[in-house]
């Protein structure tokens, strides 16, 4: 069976990374779980 891509990568990506500068606004300081989901996602766009 095929894998099929069950979330849009791009968009997801992009998603949290609006998240993560409104945080970092919000804040002061980036999200270090934003920053782990970030990563993954950076990662998985890359395969």
């Amino acid at each position: 069976m095929k894998d099929k891509e069950i979330i849009n990568i791009d968009k997801a990506l992009s998603e949290k990374k609006v998240i993560q500068k409104i945080f970092t606004r919000e804040y002061g300081y980036p999200s270090s779980v934003l920053d782990l989901l970030i990563a993954y996602f950076e990662e998985r766009k890359g395969k």
